[in-house]
């Protein structure tokens, strides 16, 4: 523990796991879901000019994919654009969530399902992290103290903000509110990650069906 305090976590080469939508991760699908978007009224022509003028965010192996996910917030923030607000960043603020272990990873993602009525396709992948955290998992006092309940994002944005700003740390550890048990890492930056491998590819079926 450098800085002495007791939360404080330095982890070296740890695995992490992250859930995404299929649709994001492959660059074919993206492609065929971006065309989906256009009205059948807008000329082929447009469309295509469209789509290559944005191959660049195509990425064709799944290490070069890896790594345009995690760093696609932090660079729209640099870019000066807006990211959607989540429990730990507020809109101009880069985070990158992810899950100690892969079951979590999932319950995470697969939360914000409840309303899906088509299956929804996922990719589990990893990646390593070195880097200081603070870890509120077990709050010790009022300076790492954070209360997570189901939706109290507000309440844990503010916190985290001013984590970013006190304090020579690259992230939090928190509980999982979705897995029971588990645990989850959100980073404030990219330093000390690097992307790993592709862990599952799969199908999440809405209840019901």
């Amino acid at each position: 523990m450098t800085d002495g305090k007791q939360w404080h976590r330095e982890l070296e080469d740890r695995p992490k796991s992250r859930c995404v939508a299929e649709v994001i991760f492959d660059s074919d699908v993206a492609e065929q879901h971006i065309r989906a978007q256009f009205p059948k009224s807008i000329p082929k022509a447009i469309v295509d000019r469209y789509i290559a003028a944005h191959r660049q965010d195509y990425q064709v192996t799944d290490h070069a994919r890896i790594a345009s996910n995690i760093r696609w917030t932090f660079d729209k923030v640099d870019e000066g654009e807006t990211v959607t607000p989540n429990r730990f960043n507020g809109i101009d603020e880069g985070a990158l969530y992810t899950a100690k272990e892969e079951e979590t990873a999932k319950a995470e993602r697969f939360h914000y399902l409840s309303g899906a009525t088509k299956p929804f396709g996922y990719v589990l992948f990893s990646l390593d992290a070195s880097t200081p955290m603070m870890d509120i998992r077990t709050p010790l006092d009022q300076e790492n103290t954070c209360k997570l309940t189901d939706d109290n994002h507000e309440e844990c944005r503010v916190f985290a903000s001013s984590v970013r700003k006190s304090h020579s740390v690259n992230g939090l550890i928190s509980p999982s509110v979705r897995n029971p048990g588990g645990s989850c890492c959100t980073f404030f930056s990219l330093d000390g990650l690097s992307p790993g491998e592709v862990l599952e590819r799969g199908e999440y079926q809405p209840k019901g069906r």
